[in-house]
């Protein structure tokens, strides 16, 4: 038989531990304590900091003024385009791509568009081309327009997010193509928030478009091509995309909606090629 004594014995009432003896401390090391522990819970270093935060300081976009948005008509300049003006009659078209770059879609898109000797505009996410600078320098080296689409594709966020999220992406296009048209295309389309706002008294153009390949919605790539053909027509601004995961027919579209669009007489061109037509014929008609 044994008995236990109290909480610190076993039982066979042998000590479990000594107790040591007090720590004291005076009271201005408690205070600095204190302190220390306070700016440790404030800044938190060891939580992830937003992609945005965390990059490189962003391209002072005044310094760069005299070289960004030259081949843009003035006209367009903090303006929404998405149509051809009316009476539009030259038969070009604007291949525009979101979302990207990613190897497994923009690379066979650049393959494909490189074998016939097209060009197209590619809105960029910034974090995207943080993550393959590579493939974005190859995009603007083989002559295609590199514009933003924001940097995470966030809707809504405050003023200084906005700030943010538009002149970080902005920096990294700079630094990928050596210029910019100050193109601009909404997350999702929306011209409704702070950041399209932002982006407009910036004196970007903000771009959508008038024909939806509805590549979005993931269908085979003869649906993307029907649905292309389906509302083209001279001065059009056609929307795919080539980030990754979730658009594998989409490269797989456009060998055959590239044949398409040519045997209906049209030729290509990247958008700010097409805004200065459309501003050519509006000039001509006195507009």
């Amino acid at each position: 038989m044994y008995v236990r004594i109290d909480s610190t014995t076993d039982r066979f009432g042998r000590p479990l531990y000594s107790r040591p003896r007090g720590l004291r401390l005076s009271p201005l090391a408690m205070a600095l304590g204190i302190i220390a522990l306070g700016v440790l819970l404030w800044t938190r270093p060891w939580a992830p900091r937003p992609a945005a935060a965390a990059a490189e300081e962003p391209l002072q976009r005044a310094d760069l003024a005299p070289r960004l948005g030259e081949a843009i008509p003035e006209r367009y300049h903090g303006a929404i385009v998405s149509t051809p003006p009316p009476g539009f009659t030259e038969p070009v078209v604007a291949l525009t791509f979101d979302d990207g770059p990613h190897p497994d879609v923009t690379a066979p898109i650049l393959d494909a568009l490189s074998a016939r000797g097209i060009t197209a505009s590619f809105f960029m996410l910034g974090l995207q081309a943080e993550k393959y600078p590579d493939l974005a320098k190859r995009v603007a080296a083989e002559g295609h327009i590199l514009a933003n689409h924001s940097y995470a594709h966030r809707v809504h966020m405050s003023q200084a997010e906005a700030v943010l999220e538009l002149d970080r992406a902005e920096a990294l296009i700079y630094r990928a193509a050596g210029d910019s048209p100050l193109l601009f295309r909404p997350p999702e389309g929306r011209t409704d928030t702070v950041l399209t706002q932002y982006a407009r008294d910036e004196r970007f153009t903000i771009v959508q478009w008038s024909v939806d390949s509805e590549d979005w919605k993931h269908p085979p790539a003869d649906t993307i091509i029907a649905n292309c053909m389906e509302d083209l027509e001279p001065g059009s601004i056609v929307i795919l995309h080539d980030g990754g995961g979730g658009y594998p027919d989409t490269p797989k579209a456009l060998p055959g909606l590239l044949d398409r669009i040519e045997s209906e007489g049209y030729s290509f061109v990247t958008v700010p090629e097409l805004l200065q037509a459309w501003d050519a014929h509006l000039s001509a008609t006195g507009l």
